[in-house]
This record gives C-alpha cells, sequence and structure tokens, in this order.
C-alpha cells in the first residue's frame, strides 16, 4: 500500500485548489444537512469552519512533509529538477508562498540559471513572513549573496545573522551555516589565509552528497587560488563525478580542461 497512498498523497497535493472546492462542498452539505436536526446555526457553523480549518492545515502538512522528502532526494542525487518542478507545481495553485517561491530561486541557482534565479527571490523580497521561516531565511540570503557581486554580497549574510539573533528566531543551525557561507565569500574577494582549514572542516561534517560536491568546489577553486593544481584538480574531479545537474559540475569539468 506504500505507493498507492504517496500516489494520492501527491495527487491530493497537485490539485489541492481543486481538493479545496470539493472540500468546502461537502462542507456546506453538511452544514445544510446540520440545520435539519440542530437547534440553531451556531454548532453547525463551528463545525464547518472546522473541517475547512482541517483541510488547510493537512494540506500544509504534507506539502512540507513533501518538501522534505524532495529536498533529501536533491541532497543525495545533487538533480535539482524534480524539487523545482514540484515547487513550481504548488506555486500555481498558490503563487503568493515564500516558501515555495525561495525553494524555486534555490534549484535555479544550483541548475546555473542566474537570472531566472534572482527574478524568482526578488518576489519575495521584503515579505514579512520570510523572516518566520528559517529555512526559507538562509536559503534566500544564501541565494542573495551568491548572485551578488562580492563587494556587497556581505550584506546579505549580515542581514541573516541580524534576523538569527532575535529571539523569536534563535537559530543556532542558521548561524553556523552562515558562517560557513562567509568562507565562500572570502574566497571570491580574493582572501586564502586559513580557509584550507576550515573549508576541510566544512568538508568533513557535510552531511549530504550535494554538500559535500560544494565544498569538494569550494576546495578545487581555494587550491587554484594558492597554485596548487593537482590538489585542485582531485577535488574537482569529484564534483565532475558526482555533480550530477548541479551547475558546479560543468564549471569543474571546464577547470579540468587541459591548459585551464
Amino acid at each position: 500500500m506504500g505507493w498507492e497512498a504517496a500516489f494520492i498523497r501527491r495527487w491530493i497535493l497537485e490539485h489541492a485548489r481543486a481538493g479545496a472546492w470539493i472540500w468546502m462542498g461537502l462542507g456546506l452539505l453538511g452544514l445544510a444537512l446540520a440545520e435539519v436536526w440542530c437547534d440553531g446555526w451556531l454548532l453547525p457553523l463551528l463545525l464547518f469552519w472546522v473541517w475547512i480549518i482541517g483541510y488547510v492545515d493537512a494540506i500544509s502538512i504534507l506539502t512540507i512533509k513533501e518538501l522534505r522528502h524532495r529536498m533529501d532526494r536533491l541532497d543525495q542525487n545533487c538533480d535539482p529538477a524534480p524539487l523545482l518542478a514540484w515547487c513550481r507545481s504548488v506555486l500555481r495553485q498558490n503563487p503568493g508562498s515564500v516558501r515555495y517561491r525561495v525553494y524555486e530561486g534555490f534549484c535555479l541557482l544550483l541548475l546555473g540559471r542566474e537570472v531566472e534565479a534572482l527574478s524568482a527571490l526578488e518576489r519575495v523580497e521584503g515579505r514579512r513572513k520570510l523572516w518566520r521561516q528559517p529555512d526559507s531565511l538562509l536559503l534566500y540570503v544564501v541565494c542573495r549573496s551568491d548572485l551578488s557581486d562580492p563587494g556587497t554580497a556581505g550584506q546579505w549574510l549580515e542581514q541573516g545573522r541580524r534576523a538569527a539573533r532575535r529571539q523569536w528566531l534563535g537559530c543556532k543551525t542558521l548561524l553556523e551555516a552562515l558562517e560557513e557561507q562567509e568562507l565562500c565569500l572570502a574566497l571570491r574577494q580574493g582572501q586564502t589565509e586559513g580557509l584550507e582549514e576550515a573549508m576541510k572542516a566544512c568538508l568533513e561534517k557535510a552531511p549530504s552528497l550535494r554538500l559535500r560536491v560544494a565544498w569538494h568546489y569550494e576546495l578545487g577553486q581555494l587550491f587554484r587560488a594558492l597554485g596548487r593544481p593537482e590538489e585542485a584538480a582531485e577535488h574537482l574531479r569529484f564534483v565532475a563525478q558526482y555533480g550530477n545537474r548541479l551547475a558546479v559540475r560543468g564549471r569543474a569539468e571546464e577547470l579540468l580542461e587541459p591548459g585551464r
């Protein structure tokens, strides 16, 4: 029954808007029937709102669960396309979703489609809900930093740090991730001192293949900057072998070409 349940869940999520109308219609039918059996409208109306809120909460829980599942798949197989397709499916039904717009931009950036990624991320700039979702906030500021020139990229990371220090967010993981992103920014700015040890530590504790690929790429770039081409090539070969559909795979392959 596992695949049947998964199919039904995904069908419901992909047709959530139509499902909402069906659910509301059933609720209105129940409301009409309740009028016959109940004395007054208070209890039927209360039950009707519970019915509607229950649907909204169920869709929200199922959607986030599916998002995490697809994010886990991305982390392990380095292919952002399925997650991008899922986010766009959700956004067709709920164009105002901050979380899925950020994840859309994140996937586009991983695929090397920077212009489209920036366009998606700019659509949520200034939205209050963004700052109440630690996962969305982290992806947002990291992506905006990556899409900015080295001179201004640090401003986005500082925004993330200020938000993370607020008591209502208080996310230690977020601060740690921002500190790691600062290593990448330092390399983009031409700094190399102390980065080798710090980046190797990040590589050792990377929990997924996608993050290992990312740190191998950064180390490859670092060793190129340090004039150590053999060590750089070792890291870049890992990226070329395991990067799958990530944009860094193509960049690594170009850097591995003779004469580069």
